[in-house]
């Protein structure tokens, strides 16, 4: 009773609208200073450094920031979850994709952001490789150690948070009651959306996961999220504290599906029938597989269409997907498995890299 007290008081009503009105004063004073100087966006790490020695205090900041790793930071245990979704990269890739990412539209806020800029819908298939970057990226933990690939790559993605945040805030395009875009309240559900959530749909598509590659799997996201620039007080120091502050406090504050969301949803659908392998599905197969991930309620919320024939075909799926783990509990498949998931994710994050690097090319300011 006592902590469940103390996480209320953490996230007091008054805290949260601090925090929804706060922004990142670190990457946005970098995203100032790169643009007054013209400096490129693309590739923004080794400059950072280089003024970060020359003395330049936000880009200290940052580095800061990103570089002191919590107490409860554990990449041995966080090895364990990343070898997990290698291992099971059939399912993983199903959850993230039908389950995952359209948990990041139910917050109104950021689909609105989303739906807003239309680049979702313009080129689906690019943004679900963009996003793929960080989805399977985050396994290879070791990268994820300050100055690694993957630690780069959410430093550009906290970037990239700052530049739309700036942009709509200077556009007048967002009113201060509705606090700032992409603030830490949002992006704190991270470990709910990405961490708790897709190992439910783990779970729902037959994989078999051990109590601590779940603990390991929810801790990347937990970290993942805190080098986007949520504060530390925001985040549980434990896993159980992070369950109680994903349950009782954000999903409530953060779900709330609303038309935007729906239309990025349609778009999602559509987008999965072009991706490779995933394209051999027909969209109604999409739909039953995000129905079956997200549960009967939260569907309905997103406006999934419900077919008793695909819903069918999704059951017959989850037991051959079942059945692609019975052979798993040997040691020597499972390590194989590990390899192969993990080849087969390194060329979806090559393709993720390319994109991101992009995105900063098209929107410099």
């Amino acid at each position: 009773m006592g902590n469940e007290s103390s996480i209320h008081q953490q996230f007091s009503m008054q805290r949260l609208q601090a925090w929804l009105q706060q922004g990142d004063p670190a990457a946005e004073g970098v995203v100032t200073l790169f643009r007054a100087r013209r400096l490129p966006l693309a590739d923004p790490t080794p400059m950072i450094r280089e003024l970060a020695v020359a003395g330049e205090p936000a880009c200290q900041q940052l580095l800061q920031e990103m570089e002191v790793l919590p107490d409860w930071v554990d990449f041995s245990l966080m090895a364990k979850g990343g070898a997990m979704g290698y291992r099971q990269f059939p399912q993983l890739a199903l959850a993230l994709t039908h389950g995952g990412l359209p948990m990041s539209f139910a917050t109104p806020e950021a689909a609105r952001i989303l739906g807003g800029s239309n680049r979702l819908e313009q080129n689906v298939v690019r943004r679900l490789f963009e996003s793929a970057t960080l989805f399977f990226g985050v396994l290879d933990t070791e990268a994820l150690r300050p100055a690694g690939a993957v630690w780069d790559i959410c430093l550009r993605v906290r970037l990239m948070h700052s530049m739309v945040r700036l942009r709509l805030m200077a556009a007048g395009d967002w009113t201060p009651e509705e606090g700032k875009p992409i603030n830490p309240v949002h992006v704190a559900a991270g470990p709910l959306f990405f961490g708790s959530m897709v190992l439910r749909s783990l779970s729902r598509l037959g994989a078999r996961v051990s109590e601590e590659e779940a603990e390991g799997y929810k801790l990347i996201w937990r970290y993942v999220t805190y080098l986007l620039g949520v504060p530390q007080e925001m985040l549980g120091s434990t896993d159980a504290e992070q369950e109680r502050i994903n349950n009782e406090i954000l999903l409530p504050l953060v779900f709330g599906p609303d038309d935007n969301s729906r239309r990025l949803i349609n778009a999602l659908m559509s987008g999965l029938t072009h991706m490779p392998m995933l394209g051999q599905l027909p969209r109604g197969m999409h739909e039953a597989l995000s129905r079956h991930l997200l549960g009967q309620e939260l569907a309905d919320e997103f406006a999934l269409p419900d077919s008793p024939l695909m819903k069918t075909a999704v059951g017959m799926l989850v037991l051959s997907l079942r059945g692609y783990g019975l052979p798993l509990r040997l040691p020597a498949l499972r390590r194989q498995a590990v390899r192969i998931g993990q080849d087969f994710m390194t060329g979806f994050l090559q393709h993720g890299l390319r994109g991101v690097a992009a995105d900063f090319q098209e929107h410099p300011r």
